[in-house]
């Protein structure tokens, strides 16, 4: 894998024994990364174990977790140019981390199959994501309730998004399906 330095796209996904993610890539190209899906007894999920300068360019990141995991990996504050961050399959992840917040590059967020999530960042966590245009809460029964429309609980925090789709799709491009 380090002979690789060319490397823009890399997807590593349901690897059911996999329990780290491989030391020694090289991501100072890498663009979009799709990552998850590992062992199931894993409660949290594995280091990227590479260090901040590596997180430059990339663009597009799909994380895939599983029924267990409550948390995303902190490594993910510091891909700071992120446009399309997708968060798929953390059942047991109630709220999405105020460093979110972090990362004003987003212009999508996706939400998707997280079934306990009720909280997104604090509202001036999600004022800092001054690109997001658009935010697709999909199969997550809680935090859909909560962000309804004038009502909901989370409205406030999102009700200045430009395309905001909580049943399904919506406005919202598909999903990308992994190879």
């Amino acid at each position: 894998m380090r002979e690789l330095p060319s490397l823009t796209h890399l997807q590593i996904s349901d690897c059911q024994k996999l329990r780290c993610v491989p030391d020694g890539l090289d991501f100072t190209r890498l663009k979009c990364l799709r990552i998850g899906g590992f062992c199931k007894e894993l409660n949290s999920f594995p280091s990227f174990n590479f260090n901040e300068r590596s997180h430059a360019p990339l663009e597009e990141l799909y994380l895939y977790g599983w029924a267990s995991l409550n948390t995303l990996p902190e490594e993910i504050q510091f891909f700071t140019a992120v446009k399309i961050l997708d968060i798929s399959e953390f059942d047991e992840m109630v709220s999405l981390p105020d460093w979110l917040g972090n990362l004003p590059s987003i212009q999508e967020l996706y939400i998707h199959n997280c079934k306990n999530m009720m909280y997104l960042p604090t509202t001036q966590a999600m004022r800092r994501l001054i690109k997001l245009e658009q935010l697709s809460i999909h199969e997550c029964p809680k935090l859909k309730e909560r962000c309804a429309e004038g009502s909901g609980a989370e409205w406030s925090k999102i009700a200045h998004i430009p395309k905001f789709s909580s049943n399904g799709y919506g406005n919202c491009k598909a999903f990308i399906v992994p190879i």
